[in-house]
């Protein structure tokens, strides 16, 4: 549930890896984050991979979102 604490893109800053033995999160930074910019995650894999749509419908009916990303205003 650590991911939802963080804002959702189709387009991450970073990702998250979860380690079940330790109990620990690590947030990796998948490009240059600037200071005071959202670090974002994608709340579902393989989103990259989907239209728009498929992706819209695939964030609502699962975490009740509306994506408004870079790349779903596109």
């Amino acid at each position: 549930h650590i991911a939802s604490h963080m804002d959702h893109s189709c387009q991450p800053n970073a990702s998250i890896e979860l380690n079940e033995a330790d109990q620990t999160v690590t947030v990796k930074a998948l490009s240059e984050i600037t200071p005071n910019q959202p670090i974002t995650v994608a709340y579902l894999p393989g989103l990259d991979c989907l239209d728009k749509d498929a992706r819209q419908i695939s964030l609502l009916s699962k975490f009740g979102i509306v994506c408004e990303c870079a790349a779903c205003q596109q």
